[in-house]
């Protein structure tokens, strides 16, 4: 019996293919959950602009094309709040 599992690994080494040593579901990997934790800290600092759910989701996208166009591309996700 060949085990399903194993395919994929045969063939990254027969490949040289290396992976990484984290887990898959390693908070160092999953940029999302970073994306989240910035939009979180950032909405508050908005909350004069929101005053309906589309005001909401203006201000997220707003925050989203921010982080898309620089932060996510150059540097490490920074988790502190917005300067004033």
């Amino acid at each position: 019996m060949y085990l399903a599992s194993a395919r994929p690994n045969d063939w990254k080494r027969d490949n040289s293919i290396s992976t990484l040593s984290w887990p898959a579901q390693s908070p160092d990997l999953n940029s999302i959950q970073n994306v989240w934790e910035i939009i979180k800290i950032w909405v508050p600092w908005h909350m004069s602009e929101i005053e309906s759910v589309d005001d909401l989701k203006q201000v997220v996208h707003e925050i989203w094309t921010a982080l898309a166009g620089s932060t996510l591309h150059t540097e490490p996700v920074c988790m502190h709040s917005p300067k004033n």
